[in-house]
This record gives structure tokens, C-alpha cells and sequence, in this order.
């Protein structure tokens, strides 16, 4: 995932599947580009996730970030947002982890630097 700038860009989606190879070379072709500020679309990446098709019973969200979410809510307002309000399609992170939560899966954060501090503590208070 991107920011909401970048725009058929924004998302990249692979499908669950058993195709190693082909889940390697679509990583490997994911570069970091774009984003009009810091915050990223965290919500719409997860959103995304929430219509895959989760049929394992293992079921498991590792990110891995160093940007916070759209909205003063989740970072600290002095980072700069062009969307302070939040989601600028009206995602909501309530209600897309509960979505999550309802199918089973589990989410775990892996944060890079503090930026993602104030998201981490809010979702966690969800």
C-alpha cells in the first residue's frame, strides 16, 4: 500500500495462494514510491484484507510500518496530513477491525520508528 496521491497505485494486491515463486516475484516488484505526506492508507490496505479470502484456520496480519494512518486521531498532528479528518473514503478503523476480528484473524504490528506509536496504542484500545 501507498497513499491515496498515488492513485491505481495505491494497492497492491496477491491473492492467497500456494505460488511461492510467483508471491516472490510480485515482492520483488513492489517499490517504495509516492505519498504526498506521511501518513499512508494503512486503513484502505487493510480493508483490502478484509475481503481476501481467509479459508485456512490459520489465519495471521503481520505489517509491518513506518507511517501512522490518515487522521490527527493516530500520529501526532504535527507530522503533516493531508487528510487530519481520517480516511478520505470514510474507512474507519473500528469497524474494519472488528471485520478482521469477526473472520478470525489475528493482527500483529511490527513498527519501524515511533511514528506509528499514537495508531498502535488507538488500535489496540479498539
Amino acid at each position: 500500500y501507498r497513499d491515496h496521491c498515488d492513485g491505481s497505485n495505491r494497492l497492491a494486491v496477491f491473492p492467497f495462494s500456494s505460488d511461492m515463486p510467483g508471491l516472490k516475484a510480485f515482492i520483488a516488484s513492489q517499490t517504495a514510491t509516492g505519498g504526498g505526506d506521511a501518513p499512508e492508507d494503512v486503513l484502505g490496505a487493510l480493508n483490502v484484507t478484509c475481503s481476501l479470502d481467509w479459508c485456512s484456520a490459520q489465519r495471521m496480519i503481520y505489517h509491518i510500518g513506518d507511517a501512522p494512518c490518515h487522521g490527527n486521531e493516530f500520529h501526532d498532528p504535527s507530522m503533516g496530513d493531508n487528510h487530519p479528518t481520517g480516511d478520505p473514503l470514510g474507512l474507519k478503523a473500528d469497524s474494519i477491525l472488528k471485520d478482521l476480528q469477526s473472520k478470525n484473524v489475528e493482527y500483529f504490528f511490527g513498527k519501524i520508528n515511533n511514528s506509528t506509536d499514537i495508531m498502535i496504542n488507538r488500535f489496540n484500545h479498539l
